[in-house]
C-alpha cells in the first residue's frame, strides 16, 4: 500500500468521525481535490443544519410562550376570545 492510499484511508476515517479541516488535509496529501471538496461541503451541510436546528429550538420555546401567555389572558377574560366590553 502506498503513501497516498494510506492518507486516503485516513482522511475516510477523520470525515467520518467529523473531523473535517484534518480531513481536508488529508484528502489532499493523498491528492483526491474532489474528496476535500466533498468534505468541505458536508461541512457546510453540518454547519447549515445546526443553526437550523437552533432557529427550530428558539421557535418552540416562543411557541411555548406565547401558549403560556394565551392561557394567563384566558384566566384574566374567563375563557373568551373577545375583547372585554366596556
Amino acid at each position: 500500500m502506498d503513501a497516498k492510499a494510506i492518507w486516503a484511508y485516513l482522511a475516510f476515517v477523520l470525515e467520518k468521525q467529523k473531523k473535517f479541516s484534518e480531513a481536508i488535509e488529508a484528502y489532499g496529501r493523498a491528492g483526491d481535490p474532489e474528496g476535500a471538496a466533498r468534505v468541505r461541503e458536508n461541512e457546510q451541510i453540518v454547519a447549515d443544519n445546526k443553526e437550523a436546528d437552533e432557529h427550530n429550538a428558539t421557535i418552540e420555546v416562543i411557541k411555548q410562550r406565547m401558549d403560556e401567555i394565551q392561557r394567563e389572558l384566558d384566566e384574566i377574560t374567563g375563557g373568551s376570545k373577545e375583547p372585554p366590553r366596556r
